[in-house]
């Protein structure tokens, strides 16, 4: 097990948008808590920035955050 009771093989960001009530939070950075609808909006909005980029349904795309 992972981090907080987690397999290693994680959560799908697919999981946390679709299971349970919008108002849950689901993720928590640096003191802020993001809604399960808060969430969704926000991988909507990067989806819909890389759909403009080019960037279609299966591929790879990477993404580097600071540590």
């Amino acid at each position: 097990m992972g981090a907080a009771g987690m397999s290693d093989a994680g959560l799908r960001l697919a999981d946390l948008l679709h299971d349970g009530d919008d108002r849950d939070t689901v993720l928590m950075v640096e003191g802020r808590q993001l809604s399960r609808a808060e969430l969704a909006a926000s991988a909507d909005e990067l989806a819909a920035a890389l759909a403009d980029r080019g960037v279609g349904a299966g591929q790879v795309v990477a993404s580097c955050l600071p540590s």
